[in-house]
């Protein structure tokens, strides 16, 4: 009766163990294989880092060009690049201080041909506020590249949670704010009221922009800049409504935004710059989800611009550099209505 038992049980285990490493591996939730069909053709952001790293580690397909960022960035098509190969490792909340660890990553333990070097800079970024929220870049790489770890998450009941909760989205039919096995991010959905801009406003007056300026920002991205100096940089900024444009400035804070573009020039010598009052901006209820996060289309211009197209509207971006940042922040100041 016993080894009945014993075998019962372990006929049991091999069954389940069968069924959860099946089900993994055909879901593919952690990202660290490349199939793709209608079950798991879009599936949520659980963990952008570790589901983003997998994937560049472990895929056969080529990039030449690395895209970080913050959430903002997450909703740019990697497609919308003219002739690069672009992978878009930007997920929510990621600051500077995070770069660093992911470009070492791609571009010295993957098989990947970086030559490009794409940030969308965000003036939260220069503070202080919320930078060590996301502290584990170390881990997430050593993960990634760890002994067996792309079978054992076959085996994982955390893979497992998320595969049953993909094919509920996709019973659902659930398919905004997820990610489709080229990883882009799909965003359908009409967000934008009034009254959630409010909120988002409120939000920043009470974090970001109540907070102390990071005094090592400028290090950080030197020593990017210093350590891949082989690679060509393209650096952006990420555009915001203009209510949150004017309360940065109710709060005192435009010498802040000032220094920071100074900063990004002194580092970077050339930056697109997008954060100002324009045409997008002021016309915030057709080209943002909310206060800050640039629909997808929005993000298609900024693109096209970045490289070197003529795209409308005409007084959506400018370049800084070191020859004439001074001559373009007294601009600024007029565009932004800041009195001399």
């Amino acid at each position: 009766m016993y080894k009945e038992w014993v075998k019962f049980y372990g006929i049991l285990l091999i069954v389940s163990l069968l069924f959860i490493g099946s089900l993994n591996f055909f879901m593919d939730p952690f990202w660290t294989f490349s199939h793709s069909h209608k079950y798991n053709n879009l599936q949520k952001g659980t963990n952008e880092r570790q589901q983003k790293a997998n994937h560049i580690y472990f895929s056969d397909k080529k990039y030449d060009s690395l895209l970080l960022g913050s959430s903002r960035t997450t909703y740019m098509n990697r497609n919308s690049f003219v002739n690069l190969e672009v992978f878009n490792f930007s997920a929510s909340g990621m600051r500077p201080k995070e770069y660093y660890t992911y470009i070492d990553f791609v571009v010295n333990k993957t098989r990947q041909p970086i030559e490009n070097i794409i940030i969308g800079m965000d003036f939260f970024g220069y503070y202080m506020y919320g930078l060590f929220m996301f502290d584990n870049a170390p881990l997430i790489v050593e993960t990634t590249q760890s002994i067996g770890y792309r079978w054992k998450t076959l085996f994982s009941f955390d893979a497992l949670n998320n595969s049953f909760k993909n094919l509920r989205d996709y019973q659902k039919n659930r398919t905004d704010d997820r990610y489709n096995r080229d990883i882009v991010k799909v965003r359908n959905y009409i967000y934008h009221t009034k009254e959630q801009v409010k909120k988002d406003v409120k939000n920043y007056s009470k974090t970001s922009y109540s907070s102390r300026v990071n005094k090592d920002y400028q290090n950080i991205l030197s020593n990017i800049r210093d350590t891949f100096r082989n690679k060509n940089f393209i650096i952006y900024t990420t555009p915001v409504s203009e209510p949150l444009f004017l309360e940065l400035i109710l709060l005192n804070q435009y010498h802040n935004y000032e220094n920071w573009l100074r900063e990004l020039v002194r580092v970077f010598d050339k930056v697109y710059h997008f954060m100002y009052l324009n045409t997008i901006s002021k016309n915030y209820i057709e080209y943002f989800s909310d206060s800050n996060h640039a629909y997808t289309k929005t993000n298609d211009i900024i693109a096209k611009k970045v490289s070197g197209l003529i795209v409308e509207p005409n007084d959506f971006g400018m370049i800084l550099t070191k020859e004439n940042i001074e001559e373009k922040l007294k601009e600024l100041r007029k565009l932004n209505g800041i009195n001399p």
